[in-house]
């Protein structure tokens, strides 16, 4: 077998591997941290503030000194993790536990039902058909009271039968004394006209009103809804 010359060997092993598909080489990733010439030129490229920003706090707020045990009593597990036999517990406000959490707990809403102005137009008029019905409205022209001691409205109220709450319902503002000579009498409350509802005329078993309460209250009965 004839030798083959120097370097001939060589060529050919470059022309095979040129001839057969050759893999890809896996591209190793070299983790290079960035040198100070990169970081400087890194913090160059971020815009600065215009201005430096001071701020200015309470001392009896940021000032305390740094006390771990009331941090550990904050954030402490009942008891350790591990070697007691019990459940894993990391605090006491569970609601599984007496003076914690409470699950699905009541929240506030509001309970008012809206209605619209003429149904609750035809309520009042309803209230007041029935307290006339029942010989229980009475109107006088005013409702002035000489003093403003209790003792002239409780004679008063003395002398109507089968009154246990009585409601007077004056046009305008409130008297000045009729308001402190009805204020210590809880089966006596006084409004005006404007305030005159259902719920007030209900509760009361005698509805005492003036003239001009009367003259408004049926004003208003006629006055068009905004719609």
């Amino acid at each position: 077998m004839r030798a083959l010359p120097r370097g001939a060997a060589a060529s050919l092993l470059r022309a095979a591997a040129a001839a057969a598909p050759c893999r890809p080489r896996p591209v190793q990733l070299q983790r290079r941290l960035p040198d100070a010439d990169r970081l400087l030129a890194m913090v160059r490229v971020l815009p600065p503030f215009p201005h430096p920003l001071h701020s200015s706090s309470d001392p009896s707020c940021v000032g305390c000194p740094i006390l771990c045990g009331i941090l550990i009593a904050v954030c402490l597990q009942p008891y350790k993790q591990k070697g007691t036999g019990r459940a894993r517990h990391g605090t006491l406000r569970g609601p599984q536990f007496r003076g914690g959490a409470t699950m699905h707990g009541p929240k506030p809403r509001s309970h008012a039902i809206k209605l619209q102005k003429k149904v609750r137009r035809l309520g009042l008029k309803i209230a007041l058909s029935a307290r006339t019905a029942e010989g229980k409205l009475l109107v006088f022209e005013d409702l002035e009271v000489p003093s403003h001691k209790t003792k002239n409205v409780v004679s008063y109220i003395s002398q109507m039968e089968d009154t246990k709450k009585v409601l007077l319902v004056d046009g305008g503002d409130i008297d000045k004394k009729l308001k402190l000579a009805t204020q210590n009498l809880h089966y006596v409350n006084v409004l005006p006209s404007i305030g005159l509802n259902v719920y007030s005329i209900l509760q009361h078993d005698t509805l005492v009103m003036t003239r001009d309460a009367v003259n408004r209250i049926v004003e208003r009965m006629h006055t068009p809804i905004n719609r």
